[in-house]
């Protein structure tokens, strides 16, 4: 292994050069530009982003070739400047929020909210090409699976003595996730093989929003001033005509007109988010004619489901458990009501 005071450094696919860390991939390196003072981290945590990266894309991957001991305290959010990040930043003990900045952004991709919200948090942004990864596979850019938009966070363990990588994932993305989209029916996954493959790294992967739906991260995101799940919007303010603003206005208790991506949504067998959506019309005065016609009760929506706290490693739970009564949130009264979802 390369001396940690050599200028350039080498591990694998990785290297390291005047502070921008690169992982080569089909040929084409990659790049993450870190913090002054930055170096080499551990082989462990290298396998760890590879494997986030790469494991949704069809790759061979190998069991972890090395391990690292957990040595670290601190907890680190991935913050994309949304509410459920928001909210994960909320209801952990003084995290950082780390944003992956994408360095190309499609023309509909606006950065400027989303580095609000995250000078509002008072996290780090790292720059990053490496959502353009999928392209290779002949898939859309972006981050694909549990923990993938945690990368950077693993990256910058060692750097920053990090323990506990979390994110913003919630209920409707982790319990109700089938081929139909998020929110559509009941349909859990056994994610103890990559909670394994952090802990061989040295860290713990942390859910905190995972028993709550979108109704309870609004909530506890709410005076948040650039927190928004809108990537098209400039100013601080949302563009107020995606699917994302809808569902968001009517949670936060704004509800705004139908645009043409939500009632395209609307139209499908099985509805996306469809949870929130009724909640709001139950609550907010939310109203469209598909959804005033559903006879479903979602009033479960604003409740905390307890399966959810394996997600919260045993360190962190009594004070995450304490905070969630804090903002007044309780456990679901019945949590069949989740078991049971299907959002036709």
């Amino acid at each position: 292994m390369p001396s940690l005071q050599a200028d350039a450094q080498e591990m694998g696919a990785w290297a390291l050069r005047d502070g921008v860390l690169t992982f080569t991939h089909r040929g084409r390196a990659f790049f993450w530009r870190m913090p002054a003072g930055y170096r080499m981290p551990h082989p462990a945590l290298l396998e760890l982003a590879e494997f986030l990266l790469l494991r949704k894309l069809g790759e061979d991957l190998a069991p972890p070739a090395t391990t690292r001991p957990a040595k670290g305290r601190k907890i680190a959010v991935a913050y994309s400047g949304g509410v459920d990040s928001t909210a994960a930043v909320r209801l952990l003990h003084r995290p950082l929020p780390i944003h992956t900045q994408v360095a190309n952004p499609s023309r509909s991709h606006k950065l400027e909210n989303a580095l609000l919200a995250l000078e509002e948090v008072g996290g780090i942004a790292i720059v990053t090409d490496s959502d353009e990864i999928p392209t290779l596979h002949d898939r859309r850019r972006g981050f694909f699976g549990k923990g993938a938009w945690t990368v950077p966070s693993v990256l910058l363990a060692d750097h920053l003595n990090l323990g506990y990588v979390a994110d913003g994932d919630v209920l409707e993305t982790v319990y109700l996730h089938s081929a139909a989209g998020h929110g559509t029916k009941y349909n859990p996954h056994d994610h103890s093989a990559l909670l394994e493959r952090f802990r061989s790294a040295g860290l713990e992967y942390v859910m905190p929003c995972a028993g709550l739906t979108e109704v309870s991260t609004t909530e506890i995101a709410r005076g948040a001033r650039y927190a928004m799940g809108c990537v098209r919007g400039v100013g601080g303010e949302p563009c107020r005509n995606c699917a994302k603003c809808y569902r968001k206005s009517a949670l936060g208790g704004s509800p705004i007109p139908i645009n043409d991506e939500q009632q395209s949504r609307l139209e499908k067998d099985l509805i996306p988010m469809l949870p929130g959506l009724l909640w709001a019309r139950d609550h907010h005065g939310l109203s469209h004619p598909i959804l005033d016609a559903i006879e479903k009760d979602a009033a479960w929506a604003g409740g905390w489901y307890p399966p959810a706290i394996g997600y919260v490693p045993e360190p962190l739970r009594r004070r995450y458990l304490r905070r969630l009564r804090k903002l007044g949130i309780t456990p679901m009264s019945n949590p069949g009501a989740v078991e049971t979802w299907i959002s036709r």
